[in-house]
């Protein structure tokens, strides 16, 4: 077998086994990598690019230990979204920190190529000073709870394209949060959001900048419905002068009618509208209302996505076609309705049309 494997390995350049590789799951690559000693060492770096899931303390120290004892491994770790199970004692009380912090933080330091940081599902409260060395040159994505202690640590990333915030921060963080590259994502809620479209309206070139074409998420708040600041969050957009190539916007059921949309509140700065918590159902009523009442704002919009798609739920055609040309008389400029991101509908000809699996463009898949 190992002579096998070694003739194999021989016959092909590294970058094909690679490209091979790329194609297997987290677990197949492991088990591919205690075939032969070659294959476990051009599985390294693939192996190691993600550094993620939940996993117990002891892992968690296993995997931080090997990290910090070779420079290899923490060069390759591209994502790191670790989220550690921190042990209880027989008294319900944490384990002493002291050891956990110094660990995760000195393991962070070393990961020179990270491009993607995921606070998410850390256990671990982020302090003041933690972050304070902590300086990553080519960080893209950072997904962090944004405030007094995590604002420095950000202003220190100027190479952050990406940048969702899962907490709603309680003031107006963004001067602190400094200058650097144009964000081509944005995940934050309503109110911070607005407040950044007012630096930029009142001409503050010292906080980050939005990039043309920009994606703009607005995920869920507890009892605060988005479309409370239609108005202003049109007026911002006009002002601006920004364009949206995607919003991304939340529909809990409790929202579905409950707050009026003010008939002023138009802007033509939004290319595509995803609302990322519906499904198609024509037959629904209160959700068809809804999202045609959302897409009179937007009279430029050409998009249309849906969180997801169920085949299994066929909508009835007589539906279906109701529903899509309520939507494209309320806006005229609508051209195709996705789910996910599938192209299903398509208007050709003031006709809208189901699109065939054939049809489909292969970049939407």
């Amino acid at each position: 077998m190992q002579a096998t494997v070694s003739s194999s390995l021989a016959a092909l350049p590294n970058e094909v086994w690679l490209l091979v590789f790329s194609h297997l799951t987290r677990a197949e690559q492991t088990v591919a990598a205690r075939c032969s000693k070659p294959w476990r060492i051009l599985l390294r770096p693939l192996i190691w690019q993600r550094v993620d899931g939940p996993v117990s303390w002891k892992i968690a120290k296993t995997v931080c230990f090997a990290i910090r004892r070779d420079a290899y491994l923490a060069s390759c770790v591209r994502h790191w979204a670790l989220s550690i199970g921190i042990p209880y004692n027989d008294n319900f009380t944490r384990v002493d920190e002291l050891e956990v912090i110094p660990l995760f933080v000195s393991t962070l330091r070393r990961l020179v190529n990270l491009r993607t940081l995921d606070f998410t599902q850390t256990v671990i409260t982020l302090q003041s000073g933690m972050l304070d060395h902590c300086v990553f040159p080519r960080l893209e994505s950072l997904i962090i709870s944004i405030g007094p202690v995590t604002a420095s640590f950000i202003a220190r990333q100027p190479t952050i394209k990406s940048l969702s915030a899962y907490q709603r921060p309680s003031e107006d963080f963004w001067p602190r949060l400094g200058q650097g590259v144009p964000l081509e994502y944005l995940s934050i809620t309503i109110r911070p959001f607005l407040q950044l479209l007012e630096h930029h309206a009142n001409g503050d070139l010292s906080v980050r900048q939005l990039a043309p074409a920009c994606t703009i998420c607005i995920p869920n708040e507890y009892r605060e419905d988005w479309v409370a600041y239609a108005r202003r969050f049109c007026e911002l957009v006009n002002g601006t002068g920004l364009r949206l190539a995607e919003l991304c916007l939340p529909t809990p059921e409790y929202a579905l009618g409950s707050t009026p949309i003010p008939s002023d509140a138009r802007t033509s700065g939004v290319q595509m509208v995803f609302f990322s918590a519906l499904q198609f159902m024509p037959e629904h009523e209160p959700t068809v209302a809804h999202v045609a009442k959302v897409l009179s704002i937007f009279p430029a919009l050409h998009t249309l996505k849906y969180a997801w798609y169920s085949p299994v739920h066929e909508p009835a055609i007589g539906a279906a076609d109701a529903a899509l040309n309520r939507f494209s008389a309320t806006c005229m400029t609508l051209r195709t309705v996705m789910m996910g991101s599938i192209p299903v509908w398509e208007r050709r000809g003031g006709v809208w049309a189901r699109v065939r699996d054939e049809d489909r463009d292969g970049s939407h898949v």
